[in-house]
């Protein structure tokens, strides 16, 4: 894996994913089709990515505004010029 932290996040994200798939079909013999299968792993790759840093409850915040951002109006200060 790269440095990345996304790379790295998608990465696992995506492998846990498609053991899940593996495990439900091999252990409870669900049938799913690839596209199917595509979903479950996409869909959990784009879940880790979308909370990245903020966490599930930022996230959630961020989502409840509305606006993408955890701050409701307010602006983070700004450092000081020298």
């Amino acid at each position: 894996m790269s440095n990345h932290p996304n790379m790295t996040a998608a990465g696992y994200s995506s492998g846990a994913a498609s053991l899940l798939v593996w495990l439900l079909h091999s252990r409870f013999h669900v049938e799913l089709s690839i596209y199917y299968s595509g979903l479950i792993v996409g869909g959990a790759t784009v879940v880790v990515l979308g909370v990245g840093r903020r966490g599930i409850k930022g996230t959630l915040l961020a989502l409840w505004a509305g606006t993408g951002s955890v701050w409701k109006g307010k602006q983070p200060a700004r450092p000081a010029k020298s």
